[in-house]
């Protein structure tokens, strides 16, 4: 039973909804693997150790 037509009955997704909420979860993986991963030079998401700056003294 649908909204407009209560006499047709609810079809579930076609394939072709299913690739494309396949490929938006991928896309949305893709971009925050990306973001997750900006910066770093080996790409592996693990945080660069920076040591802390030396203060001068005068």
């Amino acid at each position: 039973m649908t909204y407009l037509d209560p006499d047709q009955s609810r079809h579930g997704p076609s394939a072709r909804q299913i690739v494309l909420r396949i490929l938006a979860a991928l896309a949305v993986l893709a971009f925050g693997w990306f973001a997750f991963t900006l910066g770093n030079d080996d790409g592996t998401g693990r945080a660069d150790i920076v040591q802390e700056p030396v203060a001068r003294t005068l």
